[in-house]
């Protein structure tokens, strides 16, 4: 069975910069000083795009982001965790938020430390509501209409740095935590089919020493759970960097945000599906209301950091399909 899976497991597309936006963005990557840099953005003002609009909008503001980073707030980088979370990894999801905003997706990026709201959901549905126990994620985008999240975010450690012990820990908090946000969707959409819900994909970004990694979780099987990496992108902290990452940088914000807005687009056949089966549900009676929560429903579990980390520290970080670089 998991080889089966294995060899059907559809990875998200990874995005390149369409035509028009590339000589701005070669013109930044092959910029000798800053102020080349800064031109180069510039010069992506004038290109002329309608239906591209959302595009041009996220790769502006990623190369600012990294024009901010490489004029000198790389220096800070290394200082401390919240460092490269304030100067990359919130600005990253910001812009992605901003994509699918203009894609007309009602969506809210919170920063950390912010609460889990589906770990909160599925630990109620187990009596547990000691709020000391609930899941602070480094950063989130929620759907507003459904009041839970698509994405969650942790950071766990400063550049450069790599704890073993806490990023074994982040990255299986992170799984409970998708896995919270698979069945609390399961739970919003339970009348709808499994032939849809199996095509969702929730998304967590961890960034630990040097470089960002996307993993996406998915259901592709009744009770079984795929997490998977799908990119990495390392960071860049200074211009002597930014000439062999920049076009990677910018194409992994295009393939996470393109990623997201799949991801709605799914949410919203769920909904639309639940929604019809509701309808229909309050004419019938004594008949048979088949629901999602019977085909998902995995274990969860709240980790805690003081109990867990020595204990799965050697666990590392696993993909049973595709390692991009770890």
């Amino acid at each position: 069975m998991y080889e089966r899976l294995v060899n059907k497991y559809i990875g998200i597309d990874l995005k390149i910069v369409n035509r028009l936006f590339q000589p701005a963005v070669s013109q930044t990557t092959d910029a000798i000083d800053i102020e080349g840099f800064r031109s180069g953005i510039e010069s992506l003002r004038s290109v002329v795009a309608t239906t591209t609009a959302a595009e041009k909008a996220l790769i502006y503001h990623s190369l600012e982001q990294i024009l901010e980073v490489i004029a000198g707030a790389g220096r800070t980088l290394s200082s401390s965790e919240g460092c490269p979370r304030f100067y990359v990894v919130d600005p990253l999801l910001r812009t992605c938020n901003d994509f699918l905003l203009q894609h007309g997706r009602n969506v809210l990026f919170f920063p950390g430390e912010i609460e889990l709201n589906a770990m909160t959901t599925q630990l109620q549905s187990q009596g547990i509501t000691d709020g000391r126990l609930k899941y602070n994620a480094d950063g989130k985008i929620l759907v507003e209409e459904l009041s839970t999240e698509i994405l969650l975010s942790e950071v766990s450690s400063s550049f450069g740095e790599n704890s073993k012990g806490k990023t074994s820990f982040d990255h299986h908090k992170a799984m409970f935590g998708l896995l919270a946000m698979v069945r609390t969707i399961a739970s919003l959409c339970q009348h709808s089919s499994f032939d849809t819900f199996f095509k969702l994909k929730l998304h967590f970004i961890h960034t630990h020493d040097r470089a960002i990694r996307h993993w996406t979780m998915s259901t592709p099987s009744p009770g079984v759970y795929v997490m998977n990496k799908e990119q990495r992108v390392g960071i860049i902290d200074d211009f002597g960097k930014q000439k062999n990452n920049t076009v990677q940088f910018v194409t992994f914000a295009l393939t996470l945000a393109s990623a997201l807005e799949e991801t709605m687009a799914v949410l919203d056949d769920l909904t639309d599906e639940h929604d019809r089966k509701e309808t229909a549900y309050r004419f019938e009676r004594n008949v048979p209301r088949p629901s999602l929560l019977e085909l998902v429903c995995p274990q969860i579990v709240r980790l805690n950091e003081n109990k867990h980390t020595v204990q799965i520290a050697d666990d590392g970080t696993k993909s049973p399909v595709y390692t991009p670089n770890a």
